[in-house]
């Protein structure tokens, strides 16, 4: 199959080194749905169904119209990203992160292997283990979880809904200036088992947080770094 590289994006929100996180995981097992667009114009992202996010899981992810909500806060860029997927939370680590909602959180994401309807597969990866001066995407589980998408780097913008029930979890993620490939893609993702992790060559399939530091807390908003805007 073709390969799609769908890996780190340089930002340059500046943020000073921090002490070592207890990072908590939470297991992807499977893709329920999904979709991806780019333009490699820079120009906006367009899905299939016109809105950069989209999901069954009711009102509790924000719908994104292409280039705009039709009243305000346009949602400019290159690239998109959606995906609804079925968790295994052992640490219970969404009911931690709810519990403290408010704390400023340290953010990875990954989803190894992904199938898309247009013959390409490739691993999905949200992390700024590869950005320049950028330690973590972080934003805090309130933010992410409220009405609209909030920046959790520069010109990095995510919106997450978690349904503890039935242990699903929808992600939606819009990067603007992002320079991925030559040509434009629009494509919808195969519902399906995921990989976990292969040593050496891939992190597990789902998502990691962990609680920044009050000190590295204070550090930032002293800086100004923790300046997070919300579209809805």
């Amino acid at each position: 199959m073709k390969q799609l590289t769908i890996l780190i994006i340089a930002v340059t929100l500046a943020v000073p080194a921090m002490a070592e996180l207890d990072w908590k995981f939470v297991a992807f097992d499977s893709v329920l749905e999904g979709a991806l667009s780019y333009d490699a114009s820079g120009d906006d992202v367009v899905l299939n169904a016109s809105s950069a996010f989209r999901t069954t899981m009711g009102s509790t992810l924000s719908i994104q119209q292409i280039a705009g909500d039709g009243v305000e806060n346009p949602v400019t860029g290159n690239f998109a990203f959606y995906g609804a997927f079925e968790y295994t939370d052992t640490d219970n680590v969404f009911a931690w992160a709810q519990a403290n909602a408010t704390t400023p959180l340290a953010i990875e994401i990954g989803a190894h292997t992904l199938f898309f309807n247009n013959g390409m597969d490739d691993y999905f990866a949200l992390d700024a283990r590869d950005m320049e001066g950028v330690d973590y995407l972080m934003a805090s589980f309130a933010e992410l979880g409220a009405d609209g998408c909030t920046e959790i780097a520069e010109d990095i913008w995510m919106d997450i809904a978690v349904d503890t029930v039935n242990s699903r979890v929808a992600i939606s993620i819009v990067m603007q200036d992002t320079s991925l490939a030559p040509i434009d893609l629009d494509t919808t993702i195969i519902p399906g088992a995921l990989d976990g992790e292969i040593p050496g060559t891939w992190r597990a399939s789902g998502i990691s947080v962990a609680a920044v530091p009050e000190p590295a807390t204070l550090a930032l908003l002293g800086l100004g770094g923790l300046l997070l805007r919300r579209r809805k």
